[in-house]
């Protein structure tokens, strides 16, 4: 998936400017978000009893894959992945300070999901708005990158991609 990405990327027939925009403005929302992300943190992850970086099987997902790639972001070197502790196995990325990973580059799941305890603050801060969006431009920036990818340049009147000549 990397490789094809890496080559899709640096193809020069490719513009794929719009995708590297959306890219772009859904780094400066997680950015926007960050602050106020790792205070949430703070405040309820060390007492928590079921912590989601303990329990969580996460990856990066296709989506995570394109933003990080058109963002500029440097690209994982593999999957997450879990590592023994003495309580289990937890997220690789974790340590006592928290995640290893800056949060703009984290799979977006590590970012939308809210435990019960920091729902009421999410709520407070507006962020289920800023979450909407996010999912909004993940979906736009797949959609752009596909269209531009495949040769296709616009929907047909049952929403098919056809041939641009």
């Amino acid at each position: 998936m990397l490789v094809f990405l890496e080559t899709t990327a640096t193809n020069p027939e490719n513009d794929l400017t719009q995708v590297r925009n959306t890219a772009l403005e859904i780094q400066e929302i997680f950015k926007a978000m960050a602050v106020e992300l790792d205070r949430f943190c703070v405040a309820t992850c060390p007492a928590c009893r079921d912590n989601c970086c303990v329990r969580a099987t996460v990856w990066y997902d296709f989506w995570d894959l394109l933003y990080l790639k058109f963002s500029g972001n440097e690209m994982p070197k593999s999957q997450l992945s879990r590592s023994e502790t003495i309580s289990g196995k937890v997220c690789s990325d974790l340590c006592e300070q928290g995640c290893r990973l800056p949060r703009h580059a984290r799979p977006f799941v590590c970012t939308w999901y809210f435990c019960p305890e920091q729902k009421p603050m999410a709520e407070q801060a507006g962020f289920p708005g800023k979450l909407d969006k996010i999912k909004a431009l993940r979906a736009q920036m797949e959609t752009d990158f596909c269209r531009l990818t495949s040769g296709k340049t616009e929907c047909g009147a049952k929403g098919e991609l056809s041939i641009g000549f």
